[in-house]
């Protein structure tokens, strides 16, 4: 489990996080924002992953993730 809060700081709310099955990745949904950014996990410390967030459609509106 990570302790404390994650560098997410896109000020339009997280909507879902979600750890991969290895727990080498938290992704989170940015809500109002449109994006998902995806961050490496490494014991307690977050490292946003290059690339990352990845913007969604604008019409779109991210409710939840689903992590393979």
């Amino acid at each position: 489990m990570l302790l404390g809060s994650t560098p997410f700081t896109n000020g339009a709310g997280s909507i879902d996080a979600r750890v991969s099955p290895d727990s080498s990745t938290l992704s989170v949904t940015g809500g109002a924002s449109h994006t998902i950014t995806t961050f490496a996990v490494q014991g307690a410390n977050l490292t946003e992953l290059s690339g990352s967030p990845v913007a969604l459609p604008a019409a779109g509106a991210p409710v939840g993730l689903v992590v393979l």
